[in-house]
């Protein structure tokens, strides 16, 4: 009996160099799946001078396109559109799956125009008034403009992937999105990068790397340099973390940004000197986790955190924001501290008090690491997924 050919789901996404939480959960789930009845291809908005690093992360068999080549970051709407439709023409997919503004908006109109049924991934709250606090650059008609379009063309999209119940709530209460419609599936972590990690060897290693101090109380931030990641707060109250902690010392780690220009200023008019250090992007994050005391996550808001589900996993204390849907995954005193968003006084005294109180972090720490690998295992998202591919395509989702 001859087997009939796999069915083609194009992944669309603005580029495979950046690394977010989106192009990092792509290529863990492209890694993944299983059925035979699906192949995969991706398809790059851009193809970016980081994107060769990241290729042997993709499977063999997965095709990588790049509707731009090297040099071009940015582009019209009209000629996303016009490069993703020609490429998909030859493509033919069963299906696109998309994440990220601009990727999704061009996919929703190929879609459309070639009769495609559309998957899409909800990995914000794009369109919330949060987003324009301490940030001069998103205003009130930016986000109206931008709402406007995306609820012209969201009636194109077959099924919405939400990574968490706040990114759901918000696209049905804002934009008008269907809740039947909408599957909310959260990022995946895979646990083995965070397992077998010796404390030790890492803070050793970093501490040579950074000339840290034999006893420094190392906190952690992973996250791009961008307004929504609250990282002003989290310097500002490193006056009063350090007056307490004097061995305190603070890593940011994470992409340049918006604010990039700003937290630097800031760090140096707090004159703290190498209290805090600036490491940029890192390909060692499961190796910074491992060396450091306490996570600290201040977000103005979020989508999911994938940086605060990969402390949680690598068994480190979390002081994060009290909003959702950080507050959906933290239980203050339970599983790890929540404070207000934007208060430098609260956040300080939360690490301090983790500092000064070794059993409560340990404890912290354990359950925020039972909280990841019962809820947002990587094994259990991929089968998701794949299910919700099959039920778009109207295939039979395998016995488990």
């Amino acid at each position: 009996m001859t087997r009939s050919p796999s069915k083609t789901i194009a992944h669309v996404i603005d580029s495979l160099g950046t690394v977010g939480g989106a192009e990092q959960q792509l290529v863990q789930l492209l890694s993944r799946f299983r059925d035979p009845r699906l192949s995969h291809a991706l398809v790059c908005l851009y193809e970016t001078p980081a994107d060769a690093s990241r290729r042997h992360l993709v499977p063999s068999t997965v095709a990588v396109h790049h509707l731009f080549g090297p040099g071009i970051r940015r582009s019209t709407r009209w000629s996303n559109v016009r490069r993703l439709n020609s490429l998909l023409r030859g493509l033919d997919p069963a299906l696109i799956h998309c994440s990220l503004p601009n990727a999704s908006l061009a996919a929703r109109v190929v879609g459309r125009l070639r009769h495609i049924p559309v998957v899409e991934t909800l990995v914000n709250i794009s369109h919330e008034e949060v987003r324009t606090e301490d940030n001069p650059q998103v205003t009130p008609l930016k986000l109206a403009f931008h709402r406007w379009i995306d609820r012209m063309t969201m009636p194109f999209v077959a099924r919405f992937q939400a990574i968490s119940p706040t990114a759901a709530r918000s696209w049905m209460e804002v934009v008008g999105i269907n809740r039947d419609l909408i599957r909310i599936i959260p990022r995946g972590i895979d646990l083995e990068r965070f397992q077998g990690l010796s404390r030790s060897a890492a803070r050793h290693d970093l501490g040579a790397e950074l000339a840290l101090a034999h006893d420094a109380f190392v906190l952690l931030n992973l996250g791009r340099e961008q307004p929504q990641k609250g990282q002003r707060f989290l310097l500002e109250a490193m006056t009063e973390i350090t007056a307490r902690i004097p061995q305190a010392v603070l890593l940011l780690a994470g992409s340049p940004g918006l604010h990039s220009r700003e937290l630097r200023q800031t760090a140096e008019g707090l004159g703290l000197g190498n209290r805090i250090v600036f490491l940029g992007r890192r390909a060692d994050i499961p190796r910074l986790l491992a060396a450091s005391d306490v996570f600290v996550f201040p977000s103005l808001y979020e989508g999911l955190g994938v940086s605060l589900l990969e402390a949680m996993a690598a068994g480190l204390p979390v002081v994060t924001t009290d909003r959702p849907p950080m507050s959906e995954i933290v239980q203050t005193g339970i599983n790890g501290l929540l404070i207000p968003a934007g208060d430098p006084a609260a956040l300080a005294t939360a690490v301090v008090h983790l500092a000064e109180d070794p059993p409560t972090r340990s404890r912290l720490g354990e359950a925020a690491k039972r909280t990841v690998t019962s809820q947002f295992n990587i094994e259990g998202v991929v089968r998701q997924v794949e299910g919700l591919y099959l039920e778009v395509l109207g295939l039979e989702t395998p016995p488990t």
